[in-house]
């Protein structure tokens, strides 16, 4: 087994990518004798057609300090030359690698790590509120909207400890709003990392326990690439979204579509 896994991490790259996502994911594998934890990353690429497609499977062992590198080198031998963010948790480690390997990308936090960081000090109902209202934050079209609706969402939050956790967040809010709302809308997409963890966890549901990772992750593979030739965005806003990009970001952006 593991071929599905040796295809999609062997296979030639386009030139350029929107951007990438890191999906990180702990799957607990047991043996006749130990359980153990092993952390998976699924690298996931927006390509300039607006389709995400899966472009990297890699285990992450404890300890390996050259992961991140070496996983942006290895997308970058394969063709991938060029992309504008990519989404991973705003580490030291992490800003060097990408600096290394794609100079010009933005690095974006995951959008759900200040959810987590709240969950257990609310309930799901309450943590699923605070959720859309944060969300919003960054959708505005303008900054003075933005700053209007975090005074709301500030009175709303009734809990200093929350407002405390979310803050390191919300003062990078702000830098977010120098691009296009569309573009925002791709960086962030948090829509897509729920409904590709619930993928994963619906495959894993099958399971008693997890003794053969490979097959599993052959499994997953085959789920998450059925679809990856649909467009996520319709083609007159991505259009103009391209438009943006050429004109304020990049203008090789034309060049690969």
């Amino acid at each position: 087994m593991y071929d599905d896994v040796n295809k999609i991490n062997k296979r030639r790259l386009d030139n350029y990518y929107i951007g990438l996502y890191f999906y990180r994911y702990t799957f607990t594998i047991s043996s006749d004798s130990d359980v153990s934890n092993l952390v998976v990353y699924f690298v996931v690429g927006c390509d300039v057609s607006s389709r995400r497609k899966l472009l990297l499977v890699k285990k992450c062992h404890e300890n390996n300090t050259r992961f991140y590198l070496e996983a942006l080198q290895h997308l970058k031998s394969r063709g991938l030359n060029n992309i504008i963010f990519c989404q991973l948790e705003n580490l030291p480690i992490i800003r060097k690698s990408l600096k290394i390997v794609y100079p010009n990308a933005v690095l974006i936090d995951p959008i759900e790590l200040p959810i987590k960081a709240i969950k257990q000090y609310c309930n799901s109902s309450y943590k699923s509120a605070i959720e859309r209202k944060y969300m919003s934050l960054y959708l505005h079209d303008t900054l003075d909207e933005y700053n209007v609706s975090k005074n709301e969402f500030n009175e709303e939050i009734n809990q200093k400890l929350i407002l405390l956790i979310l803050e390191k967040y919300l003062e990078k809010i702000p830098e977010y709003y120098k691009y296009d709302v569309e573009l925002r809308k791709v960086m962030l997409n948090h829509n897509f990392y729920i409904t590709f963890g619930e993928k994963i966890r619906k495959i894993l549901r099958k399971y008693d326990k997890i003794d053969n990772i490979n097959q599993v992750l052959d499994e997953i593979v085959i789920v998450l690439t059925i679809n990856e030739n649909h467009r996520f965005i319709n083609k007159k806003t991505w259009a103009d979204l391209l438009e943006y990009i050429y004109k304020n970001i990049d203008e090789n952006i034309l060049e690969s579509c």
